[in-house]
């Protein structure tokens, strides 16, 4: 938590604590993370994934537990700092949530139809 409330201090945000309602993709899915995203400054994206079929994970330790994969045609979002060599992204397919987790694999652009970022 201690690594967020920097990077939302960096960011200068203001976080309406009162509120009651998340505006986001698969909050019960995002409540399960054993390892939380930090938002990174930079993004970048993988549009039509060409690869293998990638599994995404709760966290980045040991046993963490599969929540999602990305699928060849997919999209894939990186917006969030690397943690071990993992990345955390967030996966579409035509402009529709599919899956986000954490996940190994190599950002090479030769695998995506675009690469934006």
């Amino acid at each position: 938590m201690d690594r967020i409330r920097a990077r939302e201090a960096w960011f200068e945000c203001k976080i309406d604590t009162s509120a009651t309602r998340l505006d986001l993709d698969a909050v019960a899915l995002r409540k399960s993370l054993t390892t939380l995203p930090v938002v990174d400054e930079f993004e970048s994206a993988c549009l039509g994934w060409q690869g293998a079929i990638v599994q995404l994970f709760s966290g980045v330790e040991t046993g963490a537990r599969q929540i999602g994969e990305i699928r060849p045609g997919d999209d894939i979002f990186f917006r969030h700092e690397y943690r071990d060599e993992a990345s955390f992204v967030t996966v579409t397919r035509d402009g529709a949530f599919q899956a986000l987790g954490w996940g190994s694999f190599p950002q090479d652009e030769d695998k995506c139809r675009l690469w934006a970022g």
